[in-house]
C-alpha cells in the first residue's frame, strides 16, 4: 500500500465500518461491510502495482 493511500484507506475502512455495523432496525449488516472493504483492498493492489498483472 502507498504511504500516501494509509491515512484514506483507514479513513474509509472506519467509514464503512460505521455506516453498515448496523442497519435501522439493528441487524447486523457485516455482510456488505466485508464486500466494500475487500472493494477497498482491491483498489489499493491495483493503485500499488501489486494487482497489474491479474
Amino acid at each position: 500500500m502507498l504511504l500516501e493511500d494509509q491515512d484514506f484507506f483507514v479513513e474509509s475502512v472506519e467509514f464503512v465500518l460505521d455506516a453498515v455495523a448496523q442497519d435501522q432496525v439493528g441487524n447486523s449488516r457485516a455482510d456488505i461491510g466485508i464486500y466494500l472493504i475487500s472493494l477497498l483492498i482491491a483498489d489499493q493492489k491495483v493503485r500499488s502495482g501489486i494487482g497489474a498483472e491479474l
